[in-house]
């Protein structure tokens, strides 16, 4: 049998990523889409998930490390959340929404789907550290 912080953070991640492109459209189709938007949405959706995550792997992990498990979590949750949505927002900038790339290049030619890939995964771990340590201080 798996590990169950392996079980529960694929689902979280697979749920919270699908949040994630969501939301992604629905700021495209009803604001006009720049980095502020983006992170207004993408920050609490990705706290949502994993305090998610979390959530679900408490309900079956009833022992006294649970405080590393649950750390280990929402990293796992962040993990496969943020590395599926740069890797789908990169290839979808690059290949599928030229319009929008160029208009994202206007301020930034240095810009491309790698970049955005890169940025978007270093920048979305990074947050989902700080996301599960403040949760975990909340569960705890």
């Amino acid at each position: 049998m798996r590990n169950p912080v392996e079980k529960t953070g694929v689902k979280a991640g697979l749920l919270t990523f699908l949040c994630l492109v969501t939301l992604f459209f629905l700021v495209k189709t009803f604001f006009r889409l720049t980095l502020v938007t983006v992170h207004l949405f993408y920050i609490p959706a990705l706290a949502i998930g994993i305090w998610y995550g979390i959530l679900r792997l408490k309900k079956k992990v009833t022992s006294q490390d649970f405080y590393l498990k649950g750390f280990a979590e929402g990293i796992y949750v962040s993990f496969i959340a943020v590395l599926l949505f740069a890797a789908f927002l990169g290839i979808y900038l690059q290949f599928v929404d030229f319009d929008l790339l160029k208009s994202i290049r206007a301020d930034r030619t240095y810009i491309s789907g790698f970049s955005i890939f890169t940025v978007l995964s270093i920048e979305g771990v990074a947050w989902g550290l700080i996301i599960s340590l403040v949760i975990m201080d909340y569960f705890e």
